[in-house]
Order: C-alpha cells, then sequence, then structure tokens
C-alpha cells in the first residue's frame, strides 16, 4: 500500500461521479457535507463522468440540481479528455469527431472545429466516441481514413467484446470493430486511461504527487489513477467488494479502501494529522526515522531497532513513545516527589519491603492520569500504524526501552516488562503505562542501586511494535557463551513466543554455527515441555504445553538455523562488537521472509573481558587469514564521530 507521504500537501481529489458521488439522480448521503469539509481544508475537486453523449454544462446543471455544488471547470467527461488529448498531441492537425455532438463540442470549447463527414477524408486524426447514430456509411468513412495514414483515438475500447458482435452502435465494441477492420488498435484516452488522470490534474492545477482519485471500479478508476501515478481510493459502493479488491493485481490495486465515500474526510484529517505528529511532537518517533542522536529519547532496545532498519535488517514496523513522555508524567501532580520520598526509604536487604515499595510505586504511575496530549498522540500513531500494515486494532507488542538498558558494562535485560499481543488503543495506551511502571521493579530497584545508577537519571521509553505469530523464537549470540570463541553464533530455540527462552523457563535446543561458512556445528535437541502461544477464542497469549510429538521435535531446520545465524551475524557487522539478538520465525510469512529481528543488544560478558595483546597464540597461514575475518568490523555511519553506531 502506497502512503501519502505529505498529506497537508494534498491540493487535488478527482471524483468518479456515477456510483460514488450520485446513483442515477440522487447524490448519496452524506456528500454535500463531505464536500464542504473538503472545500475548508483548501482542497480543490473535480468530478468525472463517462457520459459521453453529455456536455460539461449538462453535467454541471445535474449536480446542482442534486445540491453539488459545481461549475462547468469542476467536470470532466470521457469526450472532455479525448478533445484536451488530441489537441495537446496532434496541434494544428485535422480532427474527424466521430462521436456524439458533446464529442464535437468538447472540441469547439477548445478553439477547433471538427471536420464534416463529407470532408472525412482530409481527417488526420479520427476520434471515436459515443455515437447512437452510427450508420455503416460513417464507419467506412471512418476505416477509410484510418488506412489513408490518420491517427486513431478512442474515448473507450473494450478489447473483451467478441469482433463477431458486429458494429454496435454506442458501444466499445463499434470502436473494436473499426480496429479489427483496419488492424490498427485506437490510443484510448477517455476513463480509465492516465490521460484521465493526468487532465484532470492539469484542470486542477496540481502535480499528480498531490492528487487523489476517489472511486468505486477497479478496472476503471483505480486503472486510472495508478497509471496517472495518482494515490487511488476505492469506495466500496456495491460495484467492487472488500475480496475482489484485495485479490487485484497490482496494477489495479488501491492504496486506501473505505467503506463509504463519507469516510474520505475523516481519512484526511487522520493522514494530515500523523504527518504533522511525525514532523513536530517530540512524543512519538517511528523506528525508520531513528537517527543516532536519538538514543537518549527512545533507549536503547528502540535504538537498536532503528539501528537495524537503517542496516536493512528485517524488523517489524513501529515506533517509539519517546522518554519526553516519560518526563512529563513524572512532572504532574507532584508524581516525581512522591516517588523520590518511597526510593528514599530503600533498603536492599529487606526484600519484603522492597516489594511493597515497588508495589506502590507502579500503583502510583500506572493509576496517574496521563496528560492528554499525549494520551492522543500513542492514539494517533497506533492507528497510524494500523493504516499502515492494513489490519484495524493491530497485534502489537508494547516493549519497555530505559535509557541506560542494553549498554555495554550494564545488564538491564529482561528488568522491565514486555507485553505481547496487545490490541486497541486503550490496551496500547494502559500497557505504555505499565511499562513505565515496571522501571521501578524489585529487582530493577535493587540492581540500580547496586551498580550506582541513580534512580531519577534513568527514563523509560516504550516500543508499540507490530507482532509477528512465531513458529519459533528465541536468542542468538554472536559468540560461543560458554567459552567466548567469536568464531561461532550460538543459536537457543523453543516453539511459540520467546519469552520462554528469554525467561528462562524452558530448556531450548541449542545450535552452533561456524561464522564464516554458516556450517552447522553441533545440535543439541531439548525436550520443550511449555511454549507462549496465542489462544485464538480469546485473543491473547497464553502460557500452554507443548503437544507430546513436538516436545521432542527440532523447532528449525536447517536453512532456518543458517537465516538466523546470518542475521545475527549482520547486526555483528553492523555495530562491530557481538550482539545478542531475539528473533523470531514468522509462521505467517513465506521462507526466507519469515526470519525477523526482534531486537539486538550488546554481549556484556565476554565483551567486557580485553583480548589478548602482542603475538601471544597469534594464528598464521590459513588460521590467520580466517581469524581476521571473524574480526567484527566498526562501520563509520555517515556523520557520526565514532566507528559505531551502537548506543552508548
Amino acid at each position: 500500500m502506497k502512503e501519502i507521504k505529505e498529506p497537508n500537501k494534498i491540493a487535488g481529489i478527482i471524483f468518479d461521479v456515477d456510483g460514488c458521488v450520485a446513483r442515477g439522480n440522487r447524490v448519496l448521503p452524506g456528500v454535500p457535507e463531505m464536500l464542504a469539509k473538503i472545500r475548508a481544508h483548501g482542497i480543490r475537486y473535480a468530478f468525472l463522468t463517462n457520459a459521453n453523449a453529455r456536455t460539461r454544462a449538462e453535467v454541471t446543471a445535474d449536480l446542482n440540481a442534486m445540491g453539488i455544488p459545481a461549475t462547468v471547470d469542476d467536470v470532466l467527461t470521457s469526450a472532455t479528455i479525448v478533445a484536451e488529448t488530441a489537441c495537446a498531441l496532434y496541434p494544428g492537425k485535422k480532427i474527424l469527431a466521430a462521436g456524439s455532438e458533446a464529442l464535437s463540442k468538447a472540441f469547439r470549447d477548445r478553439g477547433v472545429t471538427p471536420l464534416d463527414w463529407d470532408h472525412s477524408a482530409e481527417a488526420e486524426v479520427v476520434v471515436m466516441g459515443k455515437d447512437p447514430d452510427f450508420t455503416q456509411r460513417k464507419l467506412d468513412l471512418i476505416c477509410q481514413a484510418i488506412w489513408n495514414g490518420a491517427e486513431f483515438m478512442a474515448t473507450n475500447y473494450d478489447a473483451k467484446v467478441p469482433v463477431e458482435k458486429g458494429f454496435l452502435p454506442g458501444t466499445g465494441a463499434t470502436v473494436k470493430a473499426v480496429a479489427y477492420a483496419t488492424g490498427k488498435e485506437p490510443l484510448v484516452t477517455g476513463k480509465p486511461s492516465k490521460w484521465a488522470g493526468e487532465m484532470a490534474m492539469r484542470v486542477l492545477g496540481i502535480a499528480p504527487e498531490r492528487g487523489i482519485v476517489v472511486g468505486d471500479q477497479l478496472e476503471q478508476d483505480i486503472r486510472m489513477g495508478r497509471e496517472a501515478g495518482l494515490f487511488s481510493v476505492l469506495v466500496l459502493s456495491g460495484a467492487t467488494t472488500e475480496e475482489a479488491a484485495s485479490a487485484a493485481p497490482p496494477h489495479l490495486k488501491p492504496d486506501l479502501i473505505l467503506p463509504d465515500v463519507t469516510h474520505l474526510v475523516e481519512w484526511l484529517d487522520r493522514a494530515i494529522a500523523v504527518e504533522r505528529m511525525d514532523r513536530e511532537s517530540p512524543y512519538v518517533l517511528w523506528f525508520e526515522k531513528y537517527t543516532p542522536d536519538a538514543v537518549s529519547r527512545i533507549g536503547g532496545k528502540n535504538a537498536s531497532l532503528g539501528e537495524m532498519i537503517r542496516a536493512s535488517i528485517p524488523v517489524p514496523p513501529g515506533f517509539a513513545v519517546t522518554t519526553d513522555c516519560y518526563k512529563t508524567l513524572l512532572n504532574n501532580n507532584g508524581l516525581k516527589e512522591k516517588i523520590d520520598s518511597l526510593l528514599a526509604r530503600v533498603n536492599t536487604q529487606n526484600v519484603h519491603e522492597m516489594e511493597e515499595i515497588s508495589v506502590e510505586l507502579r500503583s502510583r504511575i500506572e493509576n496517574t492520569r496521563m496528560p492528554a496530549e499525549i494520551e492522543s498522540t500513542i492514539r494517533l500513531a497506533y492507528s497510524a500504524l494500523c493504516d499502515r500494515v492494513d489490519v484495524p486494532a493491530v497485534p502489537v507488542a508494547v516493549r519497555s526501552s530505559a535509557t541506560a538498558e542494553d549498554l555495554p558494562g550494564a545488564s538491564f535485560a529482561g528488568q522491565q516488562d514486555t507485553f505481547l499481543w496487545i490490541s486497541g488503543a486503550d490496551n496500547v495506551v494502559r500497557h505504555v503505562a505499565k511499562c513505565w511502571s515496571s522501571l521501578f521493579t524489585a529487582r530493577a530497584i535493587a540492581y540500580r542501586v547496586e551498580m550506582g545508577f541513580p534512580h531519577d537519571k534513568i527514563y523509560m521509553s516504550v516500543g508499540v511494535q507490530l507482532m509477528v505469530q512465531p513458529k519459533a523464537a528465541g536468542v542468538a549470540f554472536t559468540l560461543n557463551p560458554t567459552n567466548g570463541d567469536r568464531s561461532k553464533v550460538c543459536i537457543d530455540a523453543s516453539w511459540g513466543f520467546g519469552e520462554a527462552v528469554v525467561g528462562g523457563e524452558v530448556t531450548p535446543d541449542n545450535y552452533l554455527v561456524d561464522k564464516v561458512t554458516f556450517e552447522i556445528v553441533r545440535k543439541t535437541i531439548s525436550p520443550k515441555q511449555i511454549e507462549y502461544a496465542l489462544d485464538p477464542e480469546t485473543n491473547t497469549v497464553v502460557k500452554r504445553d507443548v503437544l507430546p510429538e513436538l516436545q521432542n521435535a527440532v523447532c528449525l531446520d536447517d536453512e532456518e538455523i543458517k537465516a538466523v545465524a546470518r542475521m545475527a551475524r549482520q547486526a555483528e557487522k553492523h555495530y562491530g562488537r557481538p550482539q545478542d539478538v531475539e528473533w523470531a520465525i514468522d509462521a505467517n510469512l513465506p521462507a526466507p521472509d519469515n526470519v525477523v529481528l526482534l531486537q539486538s543488544r550488546p554481549e556484556t560478558v565476554w565483551s567486557r573481558k580485553a583480548p589478548a595483546s602482542g603475538t601471544a597464540n597469534r594464528q598464521t597461514g590459513v588460521a590467520g587469514v580466517l581469524a581476521t575475518l571473524l574480526t567484527p568490523v566498526r562501520i563509520k555511519q555517515p556523520g557520526a564521530d565514532s566507528g559505531s553506531t551502537q548506543p552508548q
């Protein structure tokens, strides 16, 4: 699905009249009010119709009679478009307008007088439209002019109509018959061709990238929009079903599907608000817009996701709720003072009291009213994510990302909360607050005290990320965690979501992979008795027993093992140091696109140890070359001051 990159710059909308704005001689409900709101946005609109036998003035009068404000300049017919295009393509040429009076008038409006039938032999261009008065004589004259070398144009042309139907006046079969007789295909410039969309943009006086076409037919409206480079909106008015639109080939695939044309303003308002939020709001940052200077605002975990996208590693889309939100919350209602007062009582030797303080702190944060601007921004960003993937109330993972998390020399991993399969804006907002409060679990408080990290210098960002439905998931280290061997990738894997592996609730399968050749060196298959999986009845993630026949079965095949190892190695090469990555195999995606990275952070145990210096244990020959290849390369990012963009 194509996105409107700058919706605030939309300047024109083309509406298909028939079935989208009106049906017969009756305007559809809500259309006049919708058009008034569009005008209030400062956006022009035009109406396009297939009424070849009617003039623009006649169509305008019909619209006005239905209560739709329009002028002649706002109306386009296929006759108007073909006349405009013929004059642009063949300036000064003699034209035979072989159609209704509306077609001839469209040329006269352009200052061109078409040839009459008595002078058809002089024609340099033949333009065919619908004409209920076609006769055999007229068709013979048309064919003769084309045989004599005249260019051939038509307002429409149905190549699917069998030629044996013969000359059927007023239909595309007439054009088909002429094409068959002359051996020359017409240049079709009426709807649904690109010429219609381009002409509409010229009438509105705007560039295609600033225009939208709205219609209810794939072969007509959406095809026209696609060919003209316009953002194409399909309205489900009965002419096309949502199933047909979803199954349409790329050149007929709409960019947006609406149940009713009156929803257009609601979508437009939201698109403009999202664009303004992206440009101006300090509260949300999309992962793909991450830059290294944003680490302090989105925490290590979210920064890692942004880095992975910058490195072209497959990462599910999402956004970070920045630390500005958390800081603003603390400064509301004296919350910071209450937190400081409770933390001053912390005694890490008294586990029971620590738990009580943690419960009180978390309750205060979760029950403090979120500032309205922050809440509305989170809701808007979640709505935009739903639009991106075209899934209403799309399930997401809501993950904590503290500013001191995932840094070399510290090991905050697993101390803050992650929530899976969260659907709906209300639930997302509530779980963002739960992530904020998880900065004050008893374990996290005790760790900061032990490590000497001041509580008031660590802030919480929250990642909201499209949920994958994993067949299997786990972690991978780009060294062997048992001995620090950097020539290997070590993978732990189990069925379902990776939380069972990360939380130590299951003994995972273990695979050791050579980092250069990606040969699988060792497989250790363990009994995997529990898994976290999606319950289709409750649409929640539940802990359950693994099916008996799967408990001792390998959960990754060889190609999946190698794909995980390659992705982990790619993360290490990007950061220039060993990594600890979380990954998943998406059950809904085909291989090899089903291997996705969920997060990447520095390995914090063996990476602290200084490498051997001098010439001791130096390898030579082929072994030395391999050792050199296995040393991670530091990649200096454009504009960075150091050789690594790993969050510091």
